[in-house]
């Protein structure tokens, strides 16, 4: 086994909103075979999950390196402040909306902070994500820029050029960055099919942000769009969108149209099936979704490369070819909704190239649209 495989064990482990007596005990056991303590914060943080590794870890009682145990402290009050301060701004921008009559859903981690976690302050954010009509994103950009932010009105990279979200606004509050990304497609562009505002399945849901209503996905759709944005190319998997996906399905189980998911997005219940190998599913959820077999275990947890790693200048053009026709079994199964009883012939060899031919196609047109912009300008 890999050397940093126990460390990889404790993440998955703590990648889970709630816990049941067996997940403590399993996590008792597998931080005592745990050998690099020093690289548990780095890793948590890279992950999303130092405020969850924190909490779980403390419930436990286990023993933590004393350096450990204070840079978690530190990283988990960070991440609060943050946290404190990006959701009174959220507040800011919610009432600027609503005083301009434009509808709003906020989308992925800022929500499920308000509607899955036990505490606002375990859900690590990197940023805001809203949801506006497509007629309404320049308009809410603007407001944006009234409140303060710096939000440039236009992409002034071209890689954000037809990109699915305008680009980030920024604003320093009491010592915090704070990002905010106006979305007019809550999936990216390269992800089949799309999630608008105009084009729900389900009823938004309403909670509160700092005394404030705020909308948010309605079950279906916010399920679908966890697990397409877990199922995206990254450098990275981080594992607390394994945890939001886990827990948003187990917490809201009796809420969640089974039958429309299984029939609209039949994707969620092979992304579920298969995260089960990343963190298994708690035994409420086995009603719902068979778990994949033992034998996907080729790659799990692995992230397809996105297209600026895989065609990064000099690299070999071996690695090259293997990222382009051998991206691990396990996220072929999980981007194209493949379940564990099908080949993966088709998809491996003509399907993820002919796709990313089309990625390639795409950001040729996306450089040409942002150079036609700047010579117009």
């Amino acid at each position: 086994m890999p050397a940093c495989s126990s460390l990889i064990e404790v993440l998955r482990l703590s990648a889970r909103v709630e816990f049941c007596p067996d997940d403590y005990g399993r996590l008792a056991r597998a931080a005592t075979r745990l050998q690099n303590w020093q690289e548990l914060p780095e890793a948590a943080d890279a992950h999303g999950l130092a405020p969850l590794v924190y909490e779980h870890m403390t419930r436990v009682g286990i023993e933590m390196p004393a350096e450990t145990r204070r840079e978690l402290v530190s990283l988990v009050l960070l991440h609060r402040h943050a946290n404190r301060v990006r959701f009174r701004v959220l507040g800011e921008i919610l009432d600027a909306f609503f005083a301009a009559g434009i509808d709003v859903i906020v989308l992925k981690g800022a929500a499920l902070a308000h509607l899955l976690y036990p505490s606002v302050a375990l859900r690590q954010l990197s940023d805001i994500d809203l949801l506006v009509g497509r007629p309404h994103a320049a308009r809410a950009q603007s407001l944006l820029a009234r409140l303060g932010f710096m939000a440039p009105p236009v992409p002034l990279s071209r890689h954000l050029a037809g990109h699915h979200h305008l680009p980030g606004a920024i604003r320093t509050c009491d010592g915090q960055i704070v990002q905010v990304e106006i979305h007019h497609n809550a999936l990216s562009r390269d992800a089949p099919g799309s999630l608008t505002i105009e084009r729900l399945t389900s009823r938004p849901q309403r909670f509160s942000v700092e005394g404030r209503a705020a909308y948010a996905l309605g079950h279906a759709d916010m399920l679908y769009h966890l697990c397409r944005h877990v199922a995206e190319c990254a450098p990275l998997l981080r594992l607390i969108w394994v945890a939001d996906v886990v827990g948003y399905a187990t917490r809201y189980r009796h809420q969640i149209p089974w039958a429309e998911v299984r029939r609209r997005y039949p994707f969620v219940l092979n992304a579920l099936s298969l995260l089960h190998l990343v963190t298994a599913l708690p035994g409420e959820l086995l009603e719902h979704v068979v778990p994949a077999c033992a034998g996907v275990d080729n790659g799990v947890g692995v992230a397809g490369k996105p297209l600026t790693e895989i065609f990064r200048k000099g690299r070999p053009l071996g690695d090259v070819g293997r990222d382009i026709f051998h991206p691990s079994d396990w996220w072929l199964r999980l981007y194209y909704g493949v379940g564990s009883d099908r080949s993966l012939w088709w998809h491996r060899w003509v399907r993820h190239p002919l796709h990313l031919a089309n990625w390639l196609a795409r950001r040729s047109g996306s450089y040409v649209q942002w150079r036609l912009h700047a010579h117009a300008e």
